[in-house]
């Protein structure tokens, strides 16, 4: 109630109730964007957002704190608090005169609304915020009604816990009038009529707007007597309203008598005391980025929409089920809609029934046609219809706070090839050696590859390259074409080989080239040629001859031997190499086709044959030298003579021996 109905002397004691005295709250704590507020005196004063993430009823050693579950991480904890659910109860709709007192209350830290519409919803402002429990939005001098909610209570239930959290933000002198009924209207226990003190545990600073939208927002101070307000918060067990473990298995429903001069923010219900059979319908958006926007591609995804509550969402009730999105990207639409209470799940259109638990899935399909990011809003609603006690009772969605959701969905440009030449692996070749090199190409983009190709350029004529898969070809991302190089080569020399990829769109080309230089060296052949030695000797007679290593290859052999195990009686001379005429030792280099001669010298001392060994390089030769006897000479005409008188002198000198004899 504004403060023209409050009395500035008028102190009450605390809570007046019908038939029991409830329990003041005595600190309040609150979640202001992730910073605690915990208020410690009555003339705290706050403007902005604030969520009841907790309360404290008592004072001293008996004091008692309980959570709401709304942030129980935030919550202090010393001394220790009980963990609750707390949800504010979501009436279907509130009437709004389009004339009159009520007006709507904002801390002065929200955005300015310049005019709200005429006349504005009033429910989503007490149920408004985690859990509707946003203490600094509120409706004040609630339009007089009855507010009624199917409800149940356990068969054995908590009577001491706080069941009820109830928010007075104004000054009022009517009471509002809270009561279980049974099935057939009668009150189970007794109703509670609930007038708040003007003392409050802190204070809110509000900015005001008139339902009727004839004016735009009033600034604190500009009402007559207006400041910042009180804020008052009281809670209730099931035993204050003559709840007992016998009647509390009658409880049909729950009933709100607003006096019409109510100033609430919300009022509350501990969901483990007191089970609201309404829908909870809550839109989830997240099967809707299960596969990726691809401009240009078919695209396939999901959103739900499931109903939480303990009732039903029924099919004539208001507002009508409904799980829609809107604002999809270009070429996208929804598909269809299914349920899940059968197999398979059958067909759903808007408006049907949705049981409790029941999810209905829809199908979003299409092929995107444009790029950017599209703010996709998603919606579900539901109620729940019933007959109590002839009276038809619309129990609404018991949490709005997850009724709709947005997701940015980005439709993106088709991914991109990106062909890389991986490796130009060409060793050095030798002439005439059988050869084998590689290079290969690869797709490293998120693309597809269409006719990737891997070719080389430079190759010599004597090389083929042979690629798996043949270019051009398609290839996946990750995927590699891997080329071989064969053949033998038939020359020495050097080849520059480039070696090119591409794809038909690449999102890089600067990485389509690689190279490598392919050298083909000769190969050195020494060959020992032993013919330069003669195959005869005399023995006493000097003996000449060499031996020669030629470099028959194509390439210089370095640090090669030439030379030859030689007979006892021979001598190695000197070795010179040609066409050069330089000196020449084993082992040394011989280049390509130039010759090492080796000269021989002896004189053989006896008779028979030798052999000799040559080695020049990795070859080898044999060949056999034979020493002959010297030959006898031939007695000229003087000899023969000399040897007749020698014979004749000899035969005359035995003719005298004999004659003296006798």
């Amino acid at each position: 109630m504004l403060a023209w109905r409050f009395t500035q002397g008028m102190l009450l004691a605390g809570l007046i109730v019908g038939s029991a005295q409830a329990t003041p709250v005595t600190a309040v704590f609150g979640d202001q964007a992730g910073t605690l507020w915990a208020p410690a005196a009555p003339t705290a004063v706050t403007d902005r957002s604030t969520i009841v993430i907790g309360f404290q009823v008592g004072t001293g050693a008996s004091a008692k704190r309980y959570s709401t579950g709304a942030n129980d991480s935030l919550m202090p904890t010393v001394p220790a608090f009980t963990p609750a659910q707390f949800q504010a109860l979501a009436p279907d709709s509130i009437l709004t005169p389009t004339s009159g007192s009520p007006l709507i209350g904002k801390g002065t830290a929200f955005p300015i609304d310049p005019k709200p519409p005429t006349p504005p919803p009033l429910a989503p402002l007490i149920t408004d915020g985690v859990q509707g429990l946003e203490l600094a939005t509120a409706v004040f001098n609630l339009p007089a009604q009855t507010l009624r909610f199917r409800v149940g209570l356990p068969a054995s239930p908590d009577l001491t816990t706080p069941a009820m959290l109830v928010t007075q933000v104004g000054d009022t002198s009517k009471p509002d009038v809270y009561q279980f009924v049974n099935s057939v209207g009668t009150v189970v226990g007794h109703p509670v009529s609930i007038i708040v003190s003007p003392t409050g545990i802190a204070r809110i600073n509000w900015q005001f707007y008139r339902v009727d939208g004839s004016n735009a927002a009033h600034a604190p101070g500009t009402i007559t007597g207006v400041g910042p307000r009180a804020v008052r918060l009281a809670s209730f067990t099931l035993a204050d309203f003559g709840i007992t473990a016998a009647n509390a298995g009658t409880v049909a429903s729950f009933e709100q008598s607003l006096s019409g001069e109510s100033d609430v923010a919300f009022v509350a219900y501990n969901k483990g005391l007191v089970m609201v059979h309404g829908p909870d319908m809550a839109i989830d958006l997240s099967g809707l980025t299960n596969a990726p926007l691809v401009q240009a591609q078919s695209y396939y995804g999901t959103f739900t929409c499931q109903n939480r509550g303990t009732g039903g969402a029924s099919a004539a009730a208001m507002p009508a089920t409904n799980c829609t999105v809107s604002t999809l990207p270009a070429g996208l639409a929804v598909s269809g809609c299914s349920i899940d209470t059968a197999a398979p799940p059958p067909p759903w259109t808007a408006g049907q029934t949705l049981p409790a638990g029941a999810t209905v899935t829809c199908a979003v399909s299409g092929t995107p046609t444009a790029l950017g990011t599209t703010a996709v809003n998603g919606s579900t609603s539901g109620a729940n219809l019933t007959t109590i006690n002839g009276t038809p009772v619309t129990t609404p969605d018991t949490d709005p706070s997850n009724n709709s959701a947005m997701l940015a969905l980005t439709v993106s440009a088709a991914p991109l090839a990106d062909m890389r030449v991986d490796s130009v692996n060409l060793p050095a070749g030798t002439v005439g050696q059988p050869y084998n090199g590689s290079f290969a190409c690869g797709n490293h983009g998120a693309g597809a590859a269409s006719a990737g190709t891997c070719a080389p350029a430079g190759l010599p004529s004597w090389a083929t390259a042979d690629c798996t898969p043949k270019p051009p070809a398609a290839l996946a991302s990750g995927a590699v074409i891997n080329c071989t190089v064969t053949g033998t080569p038939d020359a020495k020399g050097s080849s520059s080989v480039i070696v090119r990829t591409s794809a038909a769109q690449e999102s890089d080309t600067t990485n389509n080239e690689g190279s490598a230089t392919l050298v083909i060296g000769g190969t050195p052949n020494v060959m020992i040629d032993l013919s330069g030695l003669p195959t005869t000797g005399t023995v006493n007679q000097p003996y000449t001859g060499h031996f020669s290593c030629t470099n028959q290859g194509t390439a210089d052999a370095t640090g090669t031997v030439c030379n030859a195990t030689l007979a006892p009686w021979m001598a190695l001379g000197a070795c010179t190499l040609s066409p050069s005429s330089s000196a020449w030792t084993s082992p040394s280099d011989i280049p390509g086709g130039q010759t090492v001669t080796c000269q021989v010298t002896g004189t053989p001392t006896q008779t028979g044959p030798s052999t000799i060994n040559g080695t020049g390089g990795t070859n080898t030769a044999t060949t056999t030298v034979t020493v002959a006897g010297a030959a006898l000479p031939v007695p000229t005409l003087g000899q023969w003579a000399l040897m007749l008188l020698a014979g004749l002198l000899a035969a005359f000198g035995l003719h005298r021996s004999s004659r003296r004899a006798h």
